[in-house]
């Protein structure tokens, strides 16, 4: 199957990912948000499933090959969440429509993947 060779030099260490999902989409995205803050991630959706690679900031001198290619086995993903999932819990928090216990797991859960992302870039 075609898909992404992804290879960053981020923080001074090298990583290497091939990113595919059979009859689906990957993209890898790179956002500048001022002139000192950037951020990347490689993701996809699989049916409604969104996956999620690699991503986090990127400074000055970060570097990212990106290469189309055939892919016979892809890395594993980072993360696999229901986009439906994700909706429903931002509309139960927007409507207030959920118990206080609920909201503060939610956060919880992303707080835990928020800080792995900054402790794998070795910002924590």
């Amino acid at each position: 199957m075609k898909g992404l060779r992804v290879k960053s030099y981020i923080n001074n260490q090298e990583k290497l990912q091939k990113v595919a999902i059979p009859d689906a989409v990957v993209a890898i995205m790179v956002n500048v948000k001022s002139s000192d803050s950037a951020f990347w991630s490689i993701s996809g959706m699989e049916g409604n499933i969104h996956l999620t690679w690699d991503g986090g900031s990127l400074g000055v001198g970060d570097e990212i090959e990106v290469e189309l290619t055939e892919i016979e086995e892809p890395t594993p993903c980072l993360n696999k969440v229901a986009h439906e999932t994700l909706i429903e819990r931002m509309t139960k928090i927007e409507k207030q429509d959920t118990n206080e216990q609920e909201i503060q797991e939610w956060k919880l859960q992303r707080y835990y993947r928020l800080k792995k992302i900054l402790e794998e870039e070795g910002l924590l």
